[in-house]
């Protein structure tokens, strides 16, 4: 359980440990986030290293398929139990957003997992990265209003969440290039023992957050 007060930002985890969605083994690349919040946002900082080929990505355009490419993601409900309906955040080198609700009954993703595109939503999140030879930061305010409205439990205080990223471990020259296990890592803040294949959306594995 991670407790986040109001107004003071908190580093979450502070030796940068990300793990692999496929096997659970710890990545050299480090990925290092903090989280504030207010009365009315959540607000996720967010910084990925040993990320040298940014370029490499694509795509532009908010709510495009981003998590084909390199990404940092976010999901998260509001509540204690898994969730079976929650907010996906993604962001990429490029600044571009992808803001969705996703309603997984199986808890498991595949086929029965349902994605609802938020196009009339993207407004209300703030957004910006920065970019350097060998890593990318950004940052994004989610507001609290729209967790609620997305979510099971209204009235809780807890929320259940994790975060991703892809990264590109070599440089692409074909442009509609795609992240698969032979040219991309998939990486978890708390891993979600997904075997054989990345599948970020394991959700009983996703950690809590309290708010006090």
């Amino acid at each position: 359980m991670i407790e986040l007060e109001k107004n003071v930002r908190k580093d979450i985890n502070v030796l940068g440990d990300f793990y692999s969605s496929v096997d659970n083994e710890l990545s050299p690349s480090k990925t290092y986030v903090a989280l504030e919040r207010d009365d009315k946002y959540l607000k996720v900082f967010f910084n990925c290293e040993n990320n040298y080929f940014t370029k490499s990505n694509n795509y532009t355009r908010n709510n495009d398929t981003l998590y084909k490419q390199e990404v940092f993601e976010m999901f998260i409900s509001k509540g204690s139990d898994d969730p079976i309906d929650y907010l996906e955040i993604e962001i990429n080198p490029n600044n571009a957003l992808f803001f969705a609700r996703i309603n997984n009954p199986s808890g498991e993703g595949g086929c029965s997992k349902t994605i609802e595109m938020l196009d009339s939503y993207l407004m209300f999140l703030h957004h910006k990265v920065r970019l350097s030879y060998d890593s990318w930061q950004g940052e994004f305010s989610i507001p609290l209003s729209l967790i609620d409205e997305f979510s099971q439990d209204k009235k809780s205080t807890c929320y259940r969440f994790n975060f991703y990223r892809i990264r590109l471990k070599k440089n692409q020259n074909d442009l509609s290039w795609i992240c698969d296990l032979g040219n991309s890592d998939f990486l978890c803040f708390r891993s979600n023992f997904a075997l054989n294949k990345p599948n970020f959306h394991i959700v009983r594995t996703m950690a809590r957050l309290l708010f006090v």
